[in-house]
């Protein structure tokens, strides 16, 4: 699991390095933080099609699991058939 430098570091749990010394490192963190960009923007969109993941739920714990599994689902397969729009569902 990833994480940003708010997080401490942690054995399950991959951040930046805080203090960064030398160029492996900062080559790391730049990568990491490029990664990032790219895995929260497809969260954005995601959350942007389904706008109900956004408000609080009313659901079991159960069913909003099942809920966002399949969203995701709809979500990947419309990324895959091209589906540009991305319109709200």
């Amino acid at each position: 699991m990833i994480g940003d430098g708010g997080f401490a570091q942690d054995g399950w749990l991959m951040t930046p390095f805080a203090n960064a010394s030398t160029n492996r490192q900062h080559l790391f963190n730049f990568c990491f933080s490029s990664t990032r960009f790219y895995v929260e923007q497809a969260v954005g969109w995601w959350k942007n099609r389904f706008r109900f993941l956004i408000r609080a739920s009313q659901l079991s714990h159960a069913n909003q699991l099942m809920l966002i599994y399949a969203t995701m689902i709809l979500h990947n397969l419309c990324v895959v058939c091209s589906d540009c729009e991305k319109r709200e569902w």
